[in-house]
C-alpha cells in the first residue's frame, strides 16, 4: 500500500466511524455538507482524497480538529446516546443498570483491543444487534 492509500484509508476509515457514531447517513451528511454524494462515496471507499474544503466542512459537521480525520492514533468519536435510550435505561433498578454497566466496559475494553479498521465493522454489527435484539425488551 503506498502512502497516498495508507492516508485515504485513514480518513475514510474514520469518516464512516463518525457517520456510525453520530448515527448520520451518508445523504444526510451530503445534504448537510453540501458534498455530492458521488464524492462523499469515493470518499467513504478511499477512493479520492478529501478536498481543504471537504475536510472542514467534514471538521465543522463532526466538531473535530482536521487532526482527527489525519492522524490513525486519535480514537473515534464515542457514540452517542439518544435521549429515548437514555431514559429507558433511568427506568432500570440498579442491579440491571451494575449488569450493562459491566456488559459496555467489557464491549469498550474489546473495542478498543480491535485494529481500527475491524471497529468499523464491529460497531455496526452492534448497532444491529441491538436494534434487533436490545431495544424490543426495553420498550414501556
Amino acid at each position: 500500500m503506498d502512502v497516498n492509500s495508507f492516508h485515504r484509508r485513514i480518513f475514510a476509515d474514520k469518516l464512516a466511524t463518525a457517520m456510525l457514531a453520530r448515527e448520520v447517513t451518508q445523504e444526510a451528511l451530503s445534504e448537510a455538507t453540501g458534498i455530492s454524494q458521488s464524492t462523499m462515496s469515493r470518499l467513504i471507499n478511499a477512493g479520492t482524497d478529501p478536498s481543504l474544503a471537504n475536510l472542514v466542512a467534514f471538521c465543522v459537521f463532526f466538531e473535530v480538529q482536521p487532526a482527527y480525520f489525519l492522524d490513525p492514533s486519535i480514537e473515534p468519536l464515542p457514540l452517542v446516546p439518544n435521549q429515548r435510550e437514555v431514559d429507558k435505561l433511568k427506568r432500570l433498578n440498579l442491579d440491571e443498570q451494575r449488569v450493562l454497566r459491566e456488559i459496555f466496559e467489557t464491549l469498550q475494553a474489546r473495542v478498543i483491543a480491535l485494529k481500527r479498521h475491524q471497529r468499523h465493522k464491529f460497531l455496526e454489527s452492534l448497532r444491529d444487534f441491538s436494534k434487533n435484539v436490545i431495544t424490543p425488551p426495553f420498550d414501556y
